[in-house]
């Protein structure tokens, strides 16, 4: 499993991605995206599961941001290239990393 790392343009350590890369032979390819989770205190928190409990949502849904600038584009195609690299016949080797 290869890991990589994206982390926002504005250069907060909240603001990051983890990308696992998994070539998995029973389940096939896949990434994994690791998202940051914003922490909040304690009562913060507890409110927000009791307004989950009670089914309320907001219009906005919940958000939290990542930039992403030109310096990623070679993080996301290597995502697009994993993905969509052929399968390998066995005893054949991958030499595409």
């Amino acid at each position: 499993m290869k890991d990589e790392i994206l982390i926002c343009d504005c250069s907060s350590a909240e603001h990051q991605m983890v990308l696992r890369f998994d070539d998995d032979k029973d389940l096939g390819r896949m990434v994994y995206v690791e998202i940051h989770l914003v922490n909040k205190r304690w009562y913060e928190r507890l409110w927000m599961g009791i307004k989950y409990i009670f089914g309320y949502k907001c219009c906005y849904g919940n958000f939290e941001e990542m930039i992403l600038s030109p310096k990623h584009a070679r993080q996301i195609y290597d995502i697009y290239r994993f993905l969509n690299r052929p399968n390998l016949e066995k005893g054949q080797q991958d030499d595409s990393n």
